[in-house]
């Protein structure tokens, strides 16, 4: 029997808890495996690896990767394969790209932001829109630039800064990744793929017909409620794994793990994922 939460988030991409904070929470919350699945990257993982020894808590490798037809979790994957590395470079490359293109734009626009803070702030992360919010909310240069102007709520301050009318908001962002790429890559790094939350938005099986046909699993996050049932349904009907996660992005401002009620997973999973005793 294995209490598991496989979709957990860290500072190192849109989370706001450390990953060792992550590892002591899940030691103390009674759950026995869980995977850091920051997006796009696995540093997160890396640096929980002692920890989750010590504290003896599985910890499975993972990761979340952002794909043209949404996203997709890989999990029990050899973090040292070539490829599946390369191609996770390739995306965080890519959204580097857009946020400097952004952040010179709030530059110019006279914002007191710039890409060395940001990398100060956030190293070895896997940058996005939410780092920026992060920065232009945190740096004191930056609120005392819109304190002036009145403005002094997180939500306004986007609403000023990254909505799709605003300075930074029109950045078009393309994902070169597909599913199916994704998908192939796990494989080939010898992980297993999952659909990732896909109940949410009240979304159906149907929604995902052709990203289903070529996952190993789909995952279950309990939140959702009835939501997830056509979920569980369809995978039981096409023998898919089943998988469990919060989808958590901060513990410390309220969010919640996955606890020891319907998160266990079936012994062909654990056998997958590379699950000891």
């Amino acid at each position: 029997m294995k209490y598991v939460d496989l979709h957990l988030h860290t500072i190192y991409s849109d989370g706001a808890d450390s990953p060792e904070n992550i590892v002591l929470v899940a030691k103390e919350g009674g759950l026995e495996a869980i995977a850091i699945t920051d997006h796009d990257t696995f540093f997160g993982y890396n640096e929980a690896k002692k920890i989750a020894e010590e504290k003896k808590i599985n910890l499975i490798p993972g990761v979340e990767m952002t794909t043209r037809e949404g996203h997709i979790l890989g999990l029990g994957f050899n973090t040292k394969n070539k490829e599946f590395n390369e191609m996770l470079q390739k995306t965080r490359k890519i959204q580097m790209e857009k946020v400097e293109e952004r952040v010179t734009l709030l530059m110019q626009s006279g914002i007191p932001i710039s890409m060395d803070k940001m990398n100060e702030i956030f190293p070895n992360c896997s940058l996005g829109k939410y780092h920026i919010i992060k920065m232009l909310i945190s740096d004191r240069e930056c609120r005392v630039y819109f304190a002036k102007k009145g403005i002094n709520h997180e939500h306004e301050i986007y609403r000023e800064t990254l909505s799709l009318n605003a300075v930074a908001g029109k950045v078009k962002v393309e994902i070169s990744l597909t599913a199916f790429e994704a998908i192939e890559n796990v494989r080939k790094a010898g992980g297993v793929s999952i659909l990732a939350h896909p109940s949410k938005h009240g979304k159906k099986p149907e929604d995902f017909k052709e990203v289903l046909k070529k996952v190993d699993g789909i995952e279950i996050q309990p939140k959702y409620k009835e939501n997830v049932r056509p979920f569980i349904e369809y995978a039981k009907a096409n023998d898919l794994l089943i998988t469990y996660g919060s989808d958590l992005h901060s513990y410390a401002i309220g969010g919640r793990m996955l606890g020891r009620n319907d998160n266990i997973l079936e012994e062909r999973v654990l056998e997958r994922l590379g699950i000891r005793d």
